[in-house]
């Protein structure tokens, strides 16, 4: 097939046969969204053995990104006090509180946050009773209409009509010349 494609004579038809090819590829192309700098965490999986907190620094998070924090006992026995959210644009996006849940060794608990709003400066801060092995995590969630590919996609089937029309007019001006 793709040495009838590069023989053909026309560099018309070699457009449209590439357009159409494009067009085809266009589902199957990767849509993953990418991270804002929030999400960047540095070390993910942290064991806080002299510090019963941790927060991390300022910064922006996109809407629809899921902050997820596991805090697992390792030795003795420990309380988490807190786990909360704190959007410093925009305080009514805070989320968590106060928690109070008791760990025995072995057993862990999971915190998700989603960011509701864009925010420039925002901290995930986590406070216990004693040292624990705390993971964080960030993903961004699935976003149900992706405008863009939908523009793409109508742009590259408009694109490949247009050659196709141009094509078929080619072809009948040229049956009718000869």
């Amino acid at each position: 097939m793709l040495a009838r494609i590069i023989n053909l004579k026309s560099w018309s038809q070699k457009c449209g046969y590439a357009l159409a090819l494009l067009g085809l590829s266009l589902p199957f192309a990767s849509n993953a969204d990418a991270l804002s700098a929030g999400c960047s965490f540095g070390p993910l999986n942290m064991t806080y053995p002299n510090s019963n907190s941790v927060s991390t620094a300022g910064r922006p998070f996109e809407p629809g990104e899921k902050i997820t924090a596991t805090i697992t006992r390792t030795a003795a026995d420990v309380t988490i006090t807190s786990v909360i959210y704190n959007d410093f644009d925009n305080a009514a996006n805070n989320q968590g509180g106060a928690d109070g849940t008791l760990l025995t060794i072995g057993q862990s608990k999971t915190f998700n946050f989603t960011v509701s709003a864009a925010t420039t400066s925002a901290q995930l801060n986590v406070q216990l009773t004693a040292p624990a092995s705390i993971t964080l995590s960030c993903a961004a969630t699935a976003s149900s209409n992706n405008n863009s590919e939908s523009t793409t996609k109508s742009a590259v089937v408009s694109a490949v009509s247009r050659l196709q029309t141009k094509l078929l007019q080619q072809n009948i001006k040229s049956r009718v010349s000869s």
